[in-house]
């Protein structure tokens, strides 16, 4: 995950790293990768774009071999469904997980990417049995029932994917 201030920043990314002597040095093995022996097999670009409610990427203390990061993946019919479901969460959701602890890390909607429309947000706890309590509360909590139960929220996604993460040592999440 590479945070910009702009699309321009990421329109000129590749340029910019082929003028970054210490990201040509440092990746020399990784860019000069012989094409018998690649170091990916594919790879998936997704551009996000923040929602208001947390307009800036969190960091939640260091990586360990226990801490746990929540991806969710949440795809809508179609875009009005889709921008309610942002809306949902800008609104009270964010709030809701914030009061409850879930450490987030973003909040996003899918600006280009191959599952859309669609929103992406992270959340980290500090092991399994840490999630799955949150998980719990969140789920009884009177606050995130009542939201639920708006019926200006309903069907506001299709299909929720959730992938659970550990960090790599050099992560600064």
């Amino acid at each position: 995950m590479i945070p910009f201030k702009s699309l321009d920043q990421f329109a000129n990314l590749d340029a910019t790293l082929a003028n970054d002597k210490q990201y040509l040095k440092a990746g020399k093995e990784y860019l000069q990768a012989p094409h018998d022996n690649p170091p990916y097999s594919r790879f998936e670009s997704i551009l996000l774009e923040a929602f208001s409610g947390m307009p800036v990427l969190a960091t939640h203390g260091n990586a360990t071999a226990r801490k746990i990061y929540e991806l969710r993946s949440y795809e809508a019919a179609t875009e009005i469904l889709h921008l309610n479901k942002v809306k949902m969460f800008d609104d009270a959701e964010i709030e809701i997980f914030d009061r409850l602890g879930f450490n987030a890390i973003f909040y996003a909607r899918v600006l280009a990417g191959n599952k859309m429309p669609n929103l992406i947000y992270m959340t980290s706890f500090q092991d399994m049995e840490s999630r799955d309590a949150h998980w719990e509360k969140f789920g009884n909590d009177p606050a995130w029932k009542k939201l639920l139960a708006d019926p200006q929220y309903n069907n506001n996604f299709l299909k929720a994917d959730v992938y659970l993460l550990h960090a790599k040592t050099y992560s600064d999440i």
